[in-house]
């Protein structure tokens, strides 16, 4: 089986958690199938962005998406870009995996689960985190206390702008993390199937 896994960031330049065991299971899964990795990079380079290139060799093949610079600071980028999509399509046409398993879609973008569905192939989808309801990652608010208030939307805008100080986020309008989790809610309803490696990461997210 060829089993492409998508993830924000990857080892050896990034090592969290879901990169991490991003990389292990990969490994793993490389003994018998033909398995790459795709990822973004933030990292200036001399080639071409807005293109996929193949980094490195681990025991699988690693690809990057470029992104230029310019156009990575803007608060949507954050979890929608559609300018990714006919690059991504590219690739997918030319590796042909039989299934995509996306494992973090934070700076990439969401609807590159469409383009999987729409290409013909099923696509997976972990939550490792609350990056699906909570645009600060880790469900606690501007005073780092656990938020409570996350089955709507409504305090998102002012939390996430007194948490980073981004007037740009202030600046983003009223619905713009209502939308955001709509189009995030309708991705993940595309998915063939949506993994959660925690019961109670799995019913908050539910609710949200």
């Amino acid at each position: 089986m060829r089993i492409l896994q998508v993830i924000h960031q990857f080892p050896r330049t990034h090592g969290a958690g879901s990169e991490n065991y991003t990389h292990q299971i990969t490994s793993k899964l490389a003994r018998k199938n033909d398995v790459a990795v795709l990822a973004m990079s933030e990292k200036l380079f001399d080639g071409t962005y807005g293109k996929i290139h193949q980094r490195r060799e681990l025991p699988y093949p690693v690809y990057n998406y470029f992104q230029h610079p310019e156009n990575s600071d803007l608060p949507e980028k954050e979890y929608w870009n559609p300018a990714f999509e006919p690059a991504f399509l590219e690739f997918l046409n030319h590796w042909q995996p039989d299934v995509v398993h996306f494992q973090h879609a934070l700076q990439l973008s969401i609807s590159l689960i469409s383009v999987t569905v729409n290409s013909g192939r099923p696509a997976l989808f972990t939550a490792h985190d609350y990056w699906t309801i909570c645009p600060n990652i880790i469900l606690l608010n501007h005073r780092m206390k656990p938020c409570t208030l996350f089955e709507t939307t409504h305090p998102c805008r002012a939390c996430m702008t007194r948490r980073f100080k981004a007037p740009r986020i202030a600046l983003a309008g009223s619905d713009f993390y209502a939308k955001r989790r709509q189009r995030i809610q309708h991705e993940l309803s595309r998915c063939s199937k949506v993994l959660c490696p925690s019961n109670t990461l799995m019913h908050q997210l539910e609710k949200g």
